[in-house]
C-alpha cells in the first residue's frame, strides 16, 4: 500500500519462466506514466507458482490500478 497523488492503470506484459520468474517485462498501456516506476518495482516482486510441466515460457498481462484515497 502507498498513497499516490493521482490514480491510474498500468498494464505491463510479462513473460514467466517454468520455475515462476518473470523474466521479461514491458508496459503496454499506461494512463499516467509516473506510475510506470513504481508499477514496474512493485512487479519485480511478484512470483508465480512453479509449473514443471508448463511450457518453457508463458505470457500474459498484469494490470496494476493505483487508487487516490
Amino acid at each position: 500500500e502507498a498513497e499516490f497523488h493521482e490514480g491510474g492503470i498500468v498494464v505491463i506484459h510479462v513473460t514467466v519462466d517454468r520455475n515462476g520468474d518473470i523474466i521479461e517485462k514491458r508496459i503496454t498501456k499506461s494512463s499516467n506514466h509516473q506510475l510506470d516506476k513504481i508499477a514496474l518495482e512493485k512487479l519485480s516482486n511478484a512470483r508465480f507458482s512453479k509449473s514443471d510441466g508448463s511450457e518453457p515460457q508463458q505470457f500474459g498481462d498484469v494490470t496494476i490500478t493505483f487508487k487516490t484515497r
